[in-house]
């Protein structure tokens, strides 16, 4: 029986968080790819869609919310998970009025 592994894709301007993040899904069995920024993971999506989207929420350049509503403008079922440490409830409720899954 062939399963296939689900692709996840990782987007974080901080390196050392991509690495960490990637470093776990990748040992949990995952396949992955990362990117810096809200951009590049757009232009990644013209190509192939991931089976799931971890976003942080604060970045440089094209925002985690930014990011969120372009990809659910073409992607609307896509699951896209929020990744922040911030803690006011405005950011979160934003993110998921915006259609994050969690």
């Amino acid at each position: 029986m062939h399963t296939e592994t689900a692709n996840v894709l990782i987007v974080d301007d901080d390196p050392s968080h991509r690495r960490l993040i990637q470093h776990w899904l990748t040992r949990s069995g995952y396949e992955t790819q990362t990117f810096s920024s809200g951009d590049a993971c757009l232009e990644a999506l013209t190509q192939s869609l991931p089976d799931a989207i971890l976003l942080d929420l604060h970045m440089e350049g094209l925002s985690g919310h930014e990011t969120l509503q372009k990809i659910h403008d073409v992607h609307p079922s896509l699951p896209v998970i929020m990744l922040t440490g911030d803690v006011e409830l405005e950011n979160v409720v934003k993110a998921k009025q915006a259609g994050a899954c969690n």
